[in-house]
């Protein structure tokens, strides 16, 4: 094991300031997603790289940007990504939504004073995205849980209905409000 790492150390420090520089003229190509500048040559550019380390990829046209789909050889049964089809700007929004929809559920859990885990779905089979965020606040499972679960914050779901395509507020496993549903379109 210590000649494996010890070969590993000495390749990475003979292609460091290639590897660097190559990095560096990557992270400088143009790219604004706003304008569209730069975006096809960065497409192209991070293909290349899915393909230098091994995988392939192909480029789908969008109604916006174009869509990298690479895929890197792993080993059988690795967990895979979902392709999400959105842009920079888009996945950023996805991300403080799920964040936002994720610390929504754990305070209703808190407030029910249940320890229960909220659960996180991804579906990317349909049209777009569709991200559910389920609390288990209220269990029946446990004692001291039949609370009803804390008043809704208007504020947490306005600022999810400006950042996702759909929003829904469902009724959960475990009672109103306990499931909420955030979907973006393709």
């Amino acid at each position: 094991m210590d000649d494996t790492l010890t070969r590993v150390r000495a390749r990475v420090a003979e292609r460091f300031p290639a590897d660097l520089e190559r990095i560096r003229g990557y992270l400088r190509m143009p790219s604004v997603s706003a304008t569209g500048e730069g975006i096809g040559a960065v497409a192209e550019a991070t293909g290349a790289w899915i393909e230098g380390a091994g995988g392939s990829f192909e480029l789908h046209p969008t109604g916006g940007h174009p869509l990298v789909v690479g895929e890197l050889p792993g080993p059988p049964g690795a967990p895979r990504l979902p392709r999400s089809g959105l842009d920079d700007v888009r996945l950023d929004e996805l991300r403080v939504a799920v964040g936002e929809a994720c610390t929504r559920a754990l305070h209703r859990c808190e407030a029910a004073g249940a320890t229960d885990p909220v659960l996180l779905t991804i579906d990317d089979t349909g049209h777009g995205l569709t991200v559910e965020v389920t609390d288990l606040c209220g269990s029946p499972r446990g004692a001291g849980r039949d609370e009803p679960p804390p008043a809704e914050d208007p504020i947490v779901v306005a600022l999810l209905q400006g950042l996702a395509d759909a929003v829904e507020v469902l009724d959960g496993p475990c009672g109103p409000g306990g499931l909420v549903r955030l979907e973006w379109w393709r």
